[in-house]
């Protein structure tokens, strides 16, 4: 959700620790079609410990399209730990895997 970081007047900074995990479940559906399952967690800290109370996190499904050059990528996730003022999900795409 790009949403987490070092809250200042001036809006959202990064930080001086990061901590981040995810794990991704991937299913070959044809030669072409791949469907995954993820979740995510991170958080972003003004001191150089992360602060773990402070994590987010979230959890999706998305499509690959299976190509000589890497996937392409469409995920939809929805967060587990929403906030007041974060959206009930977002929709991304990319080409690569995520990691």
């Amino acid at each position: 959700y790009k949403s987490i970081g070092v809250d200042t007047p001036l809006g959202l900074v990064g930080g001086r620790s990061l901590f981040e995990t995810s794990a991704e479940l991937r299913f070959k559906a044809t030669d072409t079609i791949g469907i995954v399952a993820f979740a995510d967690g991170g958080t972003v800290g003004a001191d150089v410990t992360p602060d773990f109370s402070e994590m987010r996190f979230g959890a999706g499904l998305g499509l690959r399209y299976l190509t000589g050059l890497g996937p392409i990528r469409l995920d939809a996730a929805v967060p587990l730990n929403r906030r007041p003022g974060d959206s009930s999900f977002a929709v991304y795409a990319g080409i690569g895997q995520a990691f």
